[in-house]
């Protein structure tokens, strides 16, 4: 009796629930995720599987702290989210992530990645968006098993928004750097650890780095950072490069374009400009004090029609030099600008490769010239041309000029068209 009272009652549930469409774990006819069994979620009225479901069920299921969960291609769909399945390491990952068009791989505070192996890496391509946001207290981390190196982060495509905080690193040696931007890649970089690399972070083509702030480096055996072009990286605060054993910001590449506003930001190391320096444009280039250039063998700093600042101060001067310290190993700077340019406590040093100034002021610039230090010159130190109107100059300082201190053809011009009045017999 009591069994048939309760397969009455069954059936009559059944029916109910089948009226008011509100049974759970029902395969289609949903409008709930808790209308689907475990590992699936409601979507246009029918239970389907995806990564972030699955793995939450897996969790959800009784798998307990620390269950691993590998990781494939197959796992990404169009917006996949790894959450935190407790202490230890949450997934693993023997492969190239790859993300493909409108593709989403959101990771979420607290997830650590074991790399399994070399070919280990996440990569963005098309507009697929990568975001890893961690937090001071659960940070995400990326490590590897013990002598494995993996290849690190990938960002390509075209999509602006890859966001990477608070970010753990460790052993991307596999690559030339842990985090390598490519293509129209943007992406904002804060609260980074970077451990074990080749170069740290790396930026080629016309990507960009919106923010790169409060980033540490521990035993990188290249450079802390190289840029296609010095334009590439718009903001930088509180990096801290001090482990990376090439003790430069590496800049491949000489022209860069300026139509509205541009400051050089700062490290405490110097840029080192492998091809030179050549600004142009219409905008403003403002160089602030204590800035360190290094420039590459016979190559020029160049200015051409952006207003120009080079802004030292006497207790943190601008400095530029050669990359190797060797006089005439650089050819100087040259400004060609009718903006007005502002130019004080400026240190050149080693200059005078093909005879070229230390620094060349041409066309009808407009200059204020203040307290410049001029050391180990191949050439002329100073050379001011006829149409340049200086509007303030004065503080130099003169050490080393191999041929002359300063040729000024205003004077030599003022020179010329005395001589030419004079009348003849």
């Amino acid at each position: 009796m009591i069994k048939r009272d309760v397969h009455t009652l069954a059936v009559v549930l059944s029916a109910l629930c089948t009226l008011s469409m509100g049974c759970a774990h029902k395969q289609d006819g949903c409008r709930l995720d808790t209308e689907c069994p475990n590992g699936q979620i409601c979507r246009n009225t029918k239970c389907e599987s995806t990564p972030e479901s699955a793995l939450r069920a897996a969790h959800d299921d009784g798998r307990g702290p620390g269950d691993i969960q590998a990781i494939t291609n197959a796992d990404i769909q169009n917006h996949t989210k790894l959450v935190d399945l407790g202490p230890g390491v949450d997934y693993t990952l023997e492969e190239k992530i790859t993300l493909y068009a409108s593709q989403k791989l959101q990771i979420e505070p607290g997830v650590t990645i074991l790399m399994k192996s070399s070919d280990a890496a996440i990569e963005t391509t098309d507009d697929s968006l990568l975001v890893m946001e961690g937090s001071s207290q659960k940070p995400i981390v990326l490590r590897a098993d013990p002598n494995v190196k993996w290849q690190g982060i990938r960002l390509g495509g075209t999509n602006p928004n890859h966001t990477l905080k608070h970010v753990t690193l460790e052993n991307a040696a596999a690559g030339d750097a842990a985090i390598l931007l490519t293509d129209e890649a943007q992406a904002s970089l804060e609260n980074l650890t970077i451990q074990d690399a080749n170069d740290a972070i790396k930026a080629l083509n016309t990507s960009t780095i919106k923010k790169l702030h409060s980033t540490t480096l521990n035993h990188c055996q290249g450079f802390p950072l190289t840029l296609d072009t010095l334009q590439i990286l718009k903001s930088a605060q509180n990096n801290h490069f001090d482990g990376a054993q090439k003790r430069t910001i590496r800049i491949l590449h000489a022209p860069i374009l300026i139509n509205d506003t541009f400051t050089v930001p700062k490290f405490d190391l110097p840029f080192q400009f492998d091809d030179g320096l050549n600004v142009s444009g219409l905008g403003v280039f403002t160089i602030p004090e204590g800035t360190e250039f290094t420039v590459g063998k016979e190559k020029i700093v160049a200015f051409s029609d952006v207003q120009l600042n080079i802004l030292g101060k006497s207790n943190a001067p601008v400095l530029m030099h050669g990359i190797k310290d060797e006089d005439g190993y650089w050819a100087g700077v040259t400004v060609s600008s009718m903006n007005a340019t502002v130019i004080q406590h400026l240190t050149l040093i080693n200059t005078g490769a093909d005879m070229a100034p230390a620094l060349s002021l041409n066309d009808k610039s407009k200059v204020t010239l203040k307290n410049i230090t001029f050391s180990g010159s191949a050439a002329i130190c100073l050379a001011i041309g006829e149409e340049v109107d200086l509007t303030s100059e004065g503080g130099h300082s003169f050490n080393g000029c191999q041929n002359r201190n300063v040729l000024d053809e205003r004077l030599e011009d003022t020179v010329h068209n005395i001589i030419d009045d004079i009348p003849i017999g």
